[in-house]
């Protein structure tokens, strides 16, 4: 038989009408975040070690003066309060924030209201982070990603994340479709070679495949060195030289698209 066990007074902050407030985030709009999170706020603000961590915290950034959050209405203006003690600081504040995240295993989306929450008397209850979510990460301008990810906030099971994609196949796709194609020319060694070369000489106004066979069989024969390089002994046939040059030409066309 399981007995209940009480929670020891050593684990329960003593300063109740000192602790830190609970309230919303300012970038929470309407229903934008977990019932859970608000109770969360709530056990953690009255939890002895989260006060003494943010004391702490406090203490160690040399924060004297402590803002209300009640008097804060604009995202700009936290932000001021947050970068208030310099970069080298505020650089602090949110590797404590981390570790105190880690502390108490929270979610990502805890990491600002942590840092909030050393520089004012209230701990925000953070907008709601979705359990999966997908991320983009934009290269130059809009619907041209250099990369599509699914994020997984939370410890959850492989069959949760496959019924996450199968229910988000067309979101999946339609981000795909944003992200580069993977070139795969289908073209051989050879073809770059000869077929390079031809498009060098018609460059040069040589249009003719026997001329540019006979020329490249020469150089093979006058210069040692020539045909090691390309490790062939004979030049390709002119039908074989207009075939390369074809292919060459054609797969520089699916680069170009």
């Amino acid at each position: 038989m399981k007995t209940k066990q009480t929670l020891p007074d050593s684990v329960v902050t003593s300063k109740f009408f000192d602790i830190q407030k609970v309230a919303l985030s300012l970038e929470i709009k309407g229903n934008d975040y977990n019932e859970s999170d608000w109770i969360l706020a709530h056990l953690l603000t009255a939890l002895k070690s989260f006060d003494e961590q943010i004391s702490s915290a406090r203490k160690e950034l040399e924060i004297k003066d402590i803002y209300k959050y009640s008097s804060i209405t604009t995202l700009s203006d936290l932000f001021k309060i947050t970068y208030s003690l310099g970069q080298e600081k505020t650089l602090l504040s949110m590797e404590i924030s981390k570790n105190i995240v880690k502390e108490y295993k929270l979610s990502r989306n805890w990491l600002d209201s942590i840092q909030v929450a050393i520089f004012t008397d209230t701990l925000p209850v953070p907008t709601k982070s979705e359990i999966i979510q997908i991320e983009t990460q934009d290269m130059y301008h809009d619907n041209n990603f250099d990369f599509c990810s699914i994020r997984i906030n939370q410890r959850i099971t492989t069959n949760q994340l496959k019924n996450w994609i199968k229910k988000n196949k067309l979101r999946i796709r339609l981000n795909l479709n944003n992200l580069p194609k993977i070139k795969k020319p289908k073209i051989d060694s050879k073809t770059i070679i000869w077929g390079h070369m031809a498009w060098i000489f018609k460059s040069g106004k040589m249009n003719s495949w026997t001329e540019m066979s006979k020329f490249i069989q020469q150089k093979i024969e006058e210069l040692e060195e020539f045909g090691p390089i390309y490790g062939e002994k004979y030049a390709p046939e002119p039908v074989e030289m207009e075939r390369y040059y074809k292919r060459f030409v054609e797969a520089l066309k699916k680069i170009e698209k």
